[in-house]
């Protein structure tokens, strides 16, 4: 498991801003907003953008997906 922290976290209207993602492979299992600095959280960001794929999330910063 991956925890990634963003500036942004958007979908369609939804928008966490600060925002962390946890993911595992290349899938997103949690998304919450920042509100305290968690533990090997790794600060990447900028804005990623949440795509829905087989009824779960895949994270894509810049078009390239985010991965384990």
């Amino acid at each position: 498991m991956k925890r990634l922290a963003f500036n942004h976290i958007k979908y369609d209207t939804f928008d966490y801003s600060p925002g962390i993602i946890e993911i595992e492979g290349n899938m997103v299992v949690r998304i919450y907003p920042l509100i305290e600095e968690i533990e090997k959280t790794e600060w990447i960001g900028g804005t990623a953008y949440l795509k829905k794929q087989n009824n779960r999330f895949q994270a894509f910063k810049q078009a390239i997906l985010i991965k384990e």
